[in-house]
């Protein structure tokens, strides 16, 4: 807006700033954009439309008064529950450090020449699979029940407010995919001992780099193929956006 009275000449505009991360950053910089806009509008004045319209209007004082209104915005409450936000990262050690023991098993009586006298008696391969992998899945189960029954109690979010249907099936199929894990890495391994060894490496290293992945990559974005071909890192990418959805209000 303007007025005819040259000395009091004067524009005004209103700018809509968002102030809801650093209101006194943006009170500044409103401050700043009229400082400038006063001067060139003084310089302007001065240089061109006084020299052009002739005397009488040397006079004005001419001026850009910047108006600022912080726009709208709901304030929320930022995650509090931190025991839920750390299950994100001690859940996947709690399921996946069954790994080496399944491991050692097996080997052990590979090493121990138990699974030879058993063939020798008259078992066959198939049943004592079957019974391997009955007893690490059992084994499996009842972990899983010592770790969802502590975190309900404790009332970790990613227990309590997930579908339970969601965490029952990506359960469920975690531990079938661990145990067949184990069962696949065992057939590399003659020692029982380097076996052990080389499965804590491999839940230690899994672990790692799938959280730092999940961590420097955009949840919301589909993660590469490939990435998802391990099953751990599949399993520790639920388990990740299901804690991270629970962790926020």
């Amino acid at each position: 807006e303007t007025n005819d009275a040259p000395a009091d000449l004067f524009l005004s505009y209103t700018v809509l700033l968002d102030t809801q991360l650093n209101a006194f950053f943006a009170a500044n910089r409103s401050t700043a954009i009229n400082m400038m806009d006063s001067a060139y509008l003084k310089d302007v004045y001065d240089n061109i439309f006084v020299p052009w319209l002739g005397r009488g209007v040397d006079d004005a004082d001419p001026k850009i008064i910047t108006w600022d209104r912080p726009l709208p915005f709901v304030i929320g409450e930022f995650i509090t529950d931190v025991a839920s936000f750390f299950g994100i990262f001690l859940l996947p050690w709690c399921l996946m450090f069954l790994l080496p023991v399944f491991m050692y098993m097996v080997v052990m009586e590979k090493e121990e020449k138990l699974r030879s006298m058993m063939l020798m008696m008259g078992l066959r391969m198939r049943w004592y699979w079957l019974v391997t992998y009955l007893f690490n899945f059992i084994l499996y189960i009842f972990i899983c029940i010592i770790v969802v029954g502590t975190s309900v109690i404790f009332k970790l979010r990613i227990f309590t407010q997930t579908e339970p249907m969601i965490l029952f099936l990506s359960l469920l199929l975690w531990g079938l995919a661990l145990n067949s894990l184990s069962i696949f890495l065992s057939a590399f391994f003659s020692s029982s001992r380097t076996a052990t060894i080389v499965g804590y490496m491999l839940v230690i290293g899994s672990i790692v780099v799938s959280n730092t992945i999940n961590i420097t990559t955009n949840y919301e974005a589909l993660p590469n193929p490939i990435f998802l071909l391990y099953s751990p890192f599949a399993f520790f990418r639920i388990i990740f956006i299901i804690g991270l959805y629970c962790g926020v209000d």
